[in-house]
C-alpha cells in the first residue's frame, strides 16, 4: 500500500450531528467518523502516498513508521466502506 495514493470518493458526503461527524456514500448507511480519521482524511488528496500522510501526521513527535502502521488498516477499512479510493 506504500505507493498507493488515497483520494476521497466522489460519492462520500459528511455531516455533523450533536458534535459528531458522520459520512455516507449511499445515503442509506451512515458511519461515525472518529477525530483521528478526520485528521487522516484531511490529508487524503490523491497526491500523497500513505507513507507521506503518515510522515505529515507524525510531525516531530512520533515515528512515521509507527503512524503508518496505525493508519494503514484505517485507510483499508475506509476503502472497503467506499469513503476513499486508492489510486
Amino acid at each position: 500500500m506504500v505507493t498507493k495514493r488515497p483520494v476521497l470518493s466522489k460519492k462520500v458526503e459528511f455531516f455533523k450531528k450533536d458534535k459528531k461527524v458522520f459520512a455516507t456514500v449511499d445515503k442509506n448507511s451512515y458511519f461515525e467518523v472518529p477525530e483521528a480519521a478526520l485528521a487522516v482524511m484531511g490529508l487524503v488528496d490523491g497526491h500523497r502516498t500513505v507513507s507521506q500522510i503518515a510522515r505529515d501526521l507524525a510531525g516531530s513527535r512520533q515515528k512515521a513508521k509507527d503512524v503508518e502502521g496505525t493508519i494503514s488498516p484505517a485507510i483499508e477499512k475506509m476503502e472497503k466502506i467506499g469513503i476513499i479510493k486508492l489510486i
